[in-house]
């Protein structure tokens, strides 16, 4: 068994649907955990929960860092296992910008990473 520690932000949504980021290493972040409550599955939750995030990150830092995840085809919700396919799962990040980094175990689990995004600065009015 391997056991992780992580001091992590959430972004928790009125049903308990739910984005988790870490840190990283070299000032990238861990998305350690997207799930969206079963009764609100393809209802755009977890669109929404990626797109705080993403906008978050922007307004913030003026930039949104490296970003990685692992896809293992099920996650814990309130104590029951939600499965989809790791096919599907990458295929959901992707429209975000993910892309694999590491299929050596797929079907069964994939990492993947996004590239530090750059927010191009307007040129201020005079």
């Amino acid at each position: 068994m391997i056991a992780k520690y992580h001091k992590a932000i959430s972004i928790v949504l009125h049903d308990d649907s739910t984005l988790r980021v870490s840190t990283g290493p070299n000032n990238s972040l861990e998305v350690t955990r997207v799930v969206v409550n079963p009764v609100n599955k393809s209802k755009g939750y977890g669109t929404m929960l990626m797109n705080l995030f993403l906008g978050f990150l922007r307004n913030e830092l003026g930039y949104v860092p490296q970003l990685f995840l692992e896809c293992t085809g099920s996650i814990n919700f309130q104590g029951e296992i939600l499965r989809s396919s790791v096919s599907e799962q990458t295929a959901f990040f992707r429209k975000f910008g993910f892309r694999v980094s590491n299929r050596k175990h797929y079907p069964d689990y994939v990492s993947m990473i996004r590239k530090v995004e750059e927010i191009e600065t307007l040129p201020m009015a005079a």
